[in-house]
C-alpha cells in the first residue's frame, strides 16, 4: 500500500530490511530544462548595422523564459569594427547583455559577425551574400583578444558559442578575405580563428562550427572519443550548427562534398551522418531550419525530420526559422515529441533509499535514470543527493562522483551513492533530494539552472531540487 508521502504515480517496493524501493511514471510535459530545447533568436540584433544598437531587454528574456525556453540567441554585428577595434562601449553593452540574460535564468548561445547580408528582405539571399565584406585574420584575432576577458567572465550564462566571424552572417562561406576557401573548406586562417575562439572562451565551453568537414579536415574522419571527450583538447570542444537544416538531400550544402565541387552522394551523405551520430555523442548539435521549397519537402515532412533529428542528436533549434516547417510539424502532430526530445530527457525510473540511518554511520542509495531525449548534456553538471530534515530543513549532503554528460541518448544508467551521515546530523525524520544544480558558483543556487527530471511529483520549482517520496529516520 502506498504511504501518505508516496504520489500516486510512483510504486513502493520492499527492498530489504531496511530499504525502501520506488518505480517511477514517466511524464509527458515539455520540461524547460537548462541549455536544451528550443532557442530564442533575439530580434532586432543588439549590435546591429553600422552604429545601430539595440540592446537586449528583459522584458524580452522574460517573455522566453515564461514561454518555456531556457536559451536564446544573439548576433552581434561588428561591420563598423572592421578596421578598428572594438570600441569600449560595444564591450560594456556585451557585457551588460550577458548580465541581463543571467538575471532572466537563462542561457545565451552567441555568434558575431562582420556583415548580415539582406537585412530586412524576404526575397531569397543568394548573390548578395557573397559580396559582403568580413575582416583580416588578424583583425579577427584582435576582436577576439578584446572579446575574451568578457566571454570568460560571462561563461556561466554561455551555453556554447557559434565560431562565426567568417564570410556572410558569419556562417563559413563566402569571405571576402580569404578565411576560408571559395568552396567552404578550411585554410590556415580559418584553424588560426577556431583555434583563437576556442581559448577566449572557458575552458568548459564549446565553440560551434557550421561545416562538419571542417572539424575533419583539422583531425581526419574518425570520430571523437569517449576517453578524448570533455578533456580540454580543441577536438573534444568543437561542435556543429547546421544552418540549413532537411532543406535538401545534403541539408542546405551541410553534407556536400568540397572535393567534388558541392556535389555529393547519398552514400557520402550517409558517411557524413554517421560520423554526426558519433561525434554528436559528446558535442552539441544546434542550428535551425531554412526552407518548404520543392528540395525540402521529402526531408521535412514529421517522419524524416524525427529520424534525422534523433539520427543526429540534436540538442537546440531555432523556435521561430523557418516558421513554415514548424508549423508543418505542429500540423503534423511531432512537435509536441520535437519540444520534448531535443538535448536530454533524463526521467527518473526506481530509487531505493535506507528506512533509517544512523549519526556518523553509513549511507547508500542507488538510482536508475534514463535518459528519453535525443542527446546528452555538453556542458559540466554536477549531481548532488542531499538529506532534508523535515522539521528544521538543515541539509546535509553527500558527493556523487557522476557526470551526467556521459549518460546518451536512449540509455538507462544506475549508480549508487555511499556516505556517512555527519557527526552533526540532527536526529528525525529526512526527505531524500536528488539535485543536478549548475556547477558554476553564480548560478548553484538557483532553480531555473538546476534540472528537473522527467517524472511527476518531484520537482520543487522553488529550490530546484528533485524530491523523493518516503522519508529516512536518522538516529544517534
Amino acid at each position: 500500500m502506498l504511504s501518505a508521502a508516496t504520489p500516486r504515480h510512483v510504486s513502493a517496493q520492499s527492498g530489504g530490511d531496511n530499504v525502501q524501493g520506488f518505480s517511477f511514471l514517466a511524464n509527458t510535459d515539455n520540461i524547460p530544462n537548462p541549455e536544451r530545447g528550443f532557442y530564442r533568436k533575439l530580434w532586432p540584433n543588439p549590435l546591429w548595422l553600422g552604429t545601430e544598437r539595440n540592446p537586449i531587454r528583459l522584458r524580452d528574456l522574460i517573455d522566453a523564459r515564461e514561454q518555456g525556453l531556457t536559451l536564446v540567441h544573439a548576433y552581434w554585428v561588428i561591420d563598423e569594427f572592421r578596421d578598428s577595434p572594438l570600441s569600449k562601449d560595444m564591450l560594456e553593452g556585451l557585457n551588460t547583455d550577458l548580465a541581463l540574460v543571467r538575471q532572466a535564468g537563462l542561457k545565451m548561445i552567441p555568434r558575431f559577425s562582420y556583415n548580415f547580408p539582406c537585412a530586412g528582405t524576404t526575397e531569397p539571399c543568394g548573390e548578395g551574400a557573397r559580396h559582403e565584406q568580413d575582416a583580416s585574420v588578424d583583425r579577427v584575432i584582435s576582436h577576439l583578444d578584446q572579446l575574451a576577458p568578457i566571454l570568460r567572465a560571462n561563461g556561466d550564462v554561455i551555453a556554447f558559442m557559434e565560431i562565426g566571424f567568417v564570410g556572410a552572417w558569419g556562417e563559413w562561406h563566402s569571405s571576402s578575405n580569404g578565411l576560408v576557401n571559395a568552396d567552404t573548406t578550411a585554410n590556415d586562417q580559418s584553424f588560426a580563428i577556431i583555434n583563437r575562439v576556442l581559448w577566449a572562451l572557458p575552458e568548459s565551453r564549446m565553440a560551434l562550427l557550421r561545416y562538419p568537414y571542417v572539424k575533419q579536415q583539422m583531425f581526419g574522419r574518425t570520430p571523437l572519443t569517449a576517453e578524448e571527450a570533455f578533456s580540454g583538447t580543441v577536438r573534444s570542444r568543437i561542435g556543429f550548427h547546421n544552418d540549413c537544416f532537411l532543406a535538401s538531400p545534403t541539408s542546405g550544402n551541410t553534407y556536400a562534398d568540397p572535393a567534388k565541387g558541392g556535389l555529393t552522394s547519398p552514400a557520402y551523405v550517409a558517411e557524413q551522418k554517421a560520423l554526426i551520430n558519433q561525434e554528436n555523442r559528446f558535442v552539441p548539435q544546434g542550428g535551425e531550419t531554412c526552407s518548404v521549397g520543392p528540395s525540402a519537402q521529402p526531408y521535412i515532412q514529421c517522419s524524416n525530420a524525427l529520424a534525422d533529428l534523433a539520427m543526429e542528436r540534436w540538442t537546440t533549434l531555432d523556435a521561430d526559422y523557418q516558421r513554415e516547417v514548424l508549423d508543418l510539424w505542429r500540423r503534423q502532430g511531432c512537435f509536441p515529441e520535437i519540444e520534448r526530445r531535443l538535448g536530454y530527457r533524463f526521467r527518473l525510473v526506481t530509487a531505493e533509499i535506507p528506512k533509517t540511518a544512523s549519526v556518523g554511520r553509513p549511507v547508500t542509495a542507488t538510482f536508475t535514470i534514463a535518459n528519453d531525449g535525443w542527446a546528452a548534456p555538453y556542458n559540466p553538471r554536477a549531481v548532488v543527493l542531499a538529506f532534508r530534515h523535515s522539521q528544521s530543513h538543515r541539509q546535509f549532503a553527500v558527493d556523487v562522483a557522476e557526470d551526467p554528460r556521459r549518460w546518451g541518448a536512449g540509455d538507462t544508467h544506475t549508480f549508487t551513492v555511499k556516505g556517512t551521515v555527519p557527526s552533526d546530523a540532527e536526529p528525525g525524520e529526512y526527505r531524500v533530494l536528488l539535485n543536478f544544480p549548475d556547477p558554476e558558483p553564480t548560478l548553484y543556487a538557483r532553480p531555473e539552472y538546476a534540472i528537473r527530471l522527467a517524472n511527476d511529483g518531484l520537482w520543487e520549482a522553488s529550490t530546484g531540487a528533485n524530491v523523493l517520496p518516503g522519508s529516512v529516520t536518522i538516529a544517534k
